[in-house]
């Protein structure tokens, strides 16, 4: 979805309504699913029910064998990886604006009234804590301190321990903004995170101290919808380097240390990457799934015969990539070409929310609000 920055209101025009992130734009035409012989097998192990509606910026978390998972309506779950058995379910009255993100000692998910919701492993409430407005993405703990970003522009670092605010970053937004931006990525105290109108920056955990910032890619275009240029997807940390994707822009890979540029390829994409040892992945904004080499950015392959179809961002399990779309189909690629391998339907209703690999195979989580395992040989 897009918001209007000015009183954060929906852009209402019908022909621009949005019900996934990145999917605003692209090819209208839906590509028509061919038949193909399978090279590999895709079965549903276990199916959970969370709630009636997961809406943007729900997905699973896997963390230790167990996977926690939130729907709108304020229901929380956490479930056995290998089994699908539930291990505990929490409830708020209030409706949900993120899904459950990930901490050491806790999990962590937002309402719609602008409070950060901390639970222990074990499903007991930590403690409350309320914020600015709506908050966009799951927050996640990075070293003791809890990321929360809002959709007022604001990343907040809130203390693990109680919930009180440590920092608070503020930036003045584009008039439209895509409805939700990625989670951040870290390392060794530092924490990376993509921005509205093309921008990445580098920020110290502890104190939340901008160490640098840069352009993925800079706003072009004569309306403000052509202007929209979010990095709207977490950044990938890949050894010293930090790729990133932007819609109606780029993907860059920059030097994570100082923030320098390496290379980049102009691609459309809010959904995200995925990488392997050799390549980076993403779902373009019109349904076509890319690799590109790590070094330097050199096409690899490309599939269109998903064109159309509001991919979600991609997952890499094994020697396979794996991707949903709005139809809840999940296309199960191969790596090393990106041919198709497999393909298995869910609820009928969208994946927006990259999947997630575990050890028994991926997990997805629908519109609307089933969460599956589906095994992949």
């Amino acid at each position: 979805m897009i918001y209007r920055n000015t009183r954060f209101v929906f852009l209402l025009a019908s022909a621009l309504a949005l019900t996934g992130c990145g999917w605003f734009g692209g090819d209208k035409k839906m590509s028509v699913l061919t038949e193909f012989a399978p090279t590999a097998k895709a079965a549903i192990t276990w199916k959970k029910n969370i709630a009636k509606q997961s809406p943007i910026g729900f997905a699973p978390l896997l963390q230790n064998g167990v996977v926690y998972s939130a729907g709108g309506n304020g229901q929380v779950l956490a479930v056995d990886a290998a089994t699908g058995k539930d291990l505990w379910r929490f409830a708020v009255k209030e409706e949900l604006s993120s899904g459950v993100g990930s901490g050491k000692d806790s999990v962590y998910f937002g309402t719609r009234k602008g409070e950060v919701v901390a639970l222990d492993l074990a499903g007991k409430q930590r403690w409350r804590s309320a914020v600015s407005s709506d908050i966009l993405i799951a927050p996640q703990a990075v070293n003791d301190v809890v990321i929360v970003r809002t959709v007022d522009g604001r990343i907040v670092g809130l203390n693990n321990a109680d919930g009180k605010r440590r920092w608070l970053q503020q930036r003045t937004n584009p008039s439209l903004v895509l409805r939700n931006l990625g989670a951040v990525a870290s390392s060794n105290g530092v924490m990376f995170a993509g921005l509205p109108g093309g921008r990445l920056i580098a920020t110290k955990v502890e104190d939340g101290s901008l160490l640098w910032e840069t352009l993925v890619s800079q706003p072009r275009g004569a309306t403000e919808l052509e202007r929209i240029a979010d990095v709207a997807s977490a950044p990938l940390l890949d050894g010293d380097k930090l790729c990133a994707v932007s819609y109606q822009g780029r993907l860059a890979c920059f030097d994570a240390d100082k923030g320098n540029l390496d290379w980049y390829r102009e691609v459309s994409s809010a959904t995200g990457l995925a990488r392997d040892e050799r390549a980076l992945f993403t779902s373009d904004s019109n349904g076509v799934v890319v690799a590109y080499l790590k070094t330097a950015g050199t096409p690899l392959w490309k599939q269109e015969k998903l064109k159309g179809r509001k991919l979600s961002g991609p997952a890499v399990f094994g020697k396979f990539l794996v991707v949903g779309d709005v139809e809840g189909f999940v296309h199960v690629l191969s790596r090393e070409t990106g041919e198709l391998a497999a393909r298995i339907a869910t609820d009928k209703s969208a994946i927006i929310a990259a999947p997630v690999a575990t050890e028994q195979g991926v997990l997805v989580q629908t519109e609307k609000g089933n969460l599956y395992t589906i095994a992949i040989q």
